[in-house]
């Protein structure tokens, strides 16, 4: 039995409703044949923000990366 994923049952759903989805079946095969065991990329922190928000009950946190992605995060004190 070919395990369901999100992608497949999207194409599942929308041939059942008559919408073509044009390459949703060759970006399955490409998925499905990538290598899981691949090396970790270069991707390294280069800068981490953090400040005290709403009157020093939350820590508001920005982490830079060399590849131009970054993300934010918040602690709070509940």
């Amino acid at each position: 039995m070919k395990k369901q994923t999100r992608r497949s049952f999207l194409g599942n759903s929308a041939l059942a409703g008559g919408i073509a989805i044009p390459g949703l079946d060759a970006l399955e095969r490409a998925l499905q044949d990538k290598d899981k065991f691949s090396s970790p990329s270069d991707l390294k922190i280069t800068d981490i923000k953090c400040g005290y928000i709403r009157g020093g009950h939350g820590l508001f946190v920005k982490i830079h990366t060399n590849q131009d992605v970054w993300g934010c995060g918040e602690g709070v004190d509940a």
